[in-house]
């Protein structure tokens, strides 16, 4: 299995590719084309890598850009049209930022991986900092729902359905203080809500007009501070919180419409910003402070980390479907 490693770089190269063969890790390639590219997203055909310059001494060197998943090539770049673009997810032919520093949603056209810009969103209201983190798109309702840290809350867009152009359609406010960071769908209308600052994961329900709170559960052990909730992921009837200090996952099983805590799986790295659920039950960590990936697999009832290797800045970790990529790429 292939996946690609998004990083802060430092000179580092922004993408890396590494591939997991059993209980082994290598490095296939990697392109200094994108910095400090801190998330990605797929294409539909798995062809294309969006991804962005989340951080630039300037404004105006940051950018979007969509790269070759074969070659690591840039096909194409385009000014950020918002500062701090930390989030991307697709629509259709369009692919939508969330940027955190402007507080805002920009969106992109897609042809052929040729991006150019078509409109942007701004969340802000009068004395309160947004600070847009998420976008969770859900095409057969006509929705985009955009979590924003800063204004903790759930905004939902709704899309004309022919030019790319969305306008507000409710706002979904979340408890004040808990900063929510990132969201996925469980089930249905039922979704799961990591939150950075109160570290706190909620189970939602969309009920047609906004998301109504069903739980609320901490990812934390009791008595732990200096650690903040990141990613969230669910692989089966389990979902799973990175929590970057206390260095671990979250575990709680979703049975019945609630959710259960099934205690914390240490991951053996500095800073997790982000993970993925093979489907072999093992799992591949990003430590963005210790530099590395880790891979740990299933042992008895827990984890043994099996692998690790160099992947200075490691933040974002994407699976490649199983396909060729024809030749690999090389710094």
């Amino acid at each position: 299995m292939d996946y690609m490693i998004g990083c802060y770089t430092d000179g580092n190269p922004g993408l890396v590719k590494v591939r997991r063969t059993g209980e082994k890790l290598e490095i296939l390639g990697s392109t200094r084309d994108i910095a400090n590219s801190t998330y990605l997203c797929l294409d539909r055909d798995g062809k294309y890598i969006y991804t962005g310059t989340e951080l630039a001494e300037r404004p105006e060197d940051m950018i979007i850009a969509c790269i070759d998943a074969g070659s690591l090539k840039r096909v194409s770049a385009c000014s950020a049209q918002g500062q701090g673009p930390c989030h991307f997810a697709v629509y259709g032919e369009y692919v939508l930022t969330a940027n955190y520093d402007a507080g805002s949603i920009s969106v992109y056209r897609s042809d052929g991986g040729m991006l150019s810009p078509v409109q942007v969103i701004r969340h802000g209201l009068p004395g309160i900092t947004a600070h847009a983190h998420c976008i969770v798109p859900d095409e057969k309702n006509g929705f985009v729902h955009a979590v924003d840290l800063g204004l903790d809350a759930v905004i939902t867009y709704r899309t004309d359905g022919g030019k790319g152009l969305f306008e507000e359609f409710s706002r979904s406010l979340m408890p004040k203080g808990c900063g929510p960071r990132h969201m996925i769908r469980l089930e249905g209308d039922i979704f799961c809500l990591a939150c950075e600052l109160g570290n706190l994961v909620m189970l939602l329900k969309w009920n047609g007009e906004r998301f109504d709170i069903l739980q609320s559960l901490g990812t934390l052990p009791e008595g732990i501070t200096g650690s903040w909730a990141a990613a969230i992921k669910a692989r089966g009837d389990m979902v799973y919180v990175s929590n970057r200090g206390h260095d671990s996952l979250a575990a709680f099983r979703y049975e019945g419409g609630r959710l259960a805590p099934q205690g914390h799986i240490m991951l053996e790295c500095a800073y997790p910003r982000d993970f993925s659920l093979c489907e072999d039950g093992a799992i591949l960590a990003a430590g963005q402070k210790s530099g590395d990936l880790v891979l740990l697999v299933p042992e008895g009832k827990g984890y043994r980390k099996a692998d690790r290797i160099e992947v200075k800045g490691a933040v974002c970790i994407v699976p490649l479907p199983e396909r060729g990529y024809g030749k690999e790429a090389h710094d």
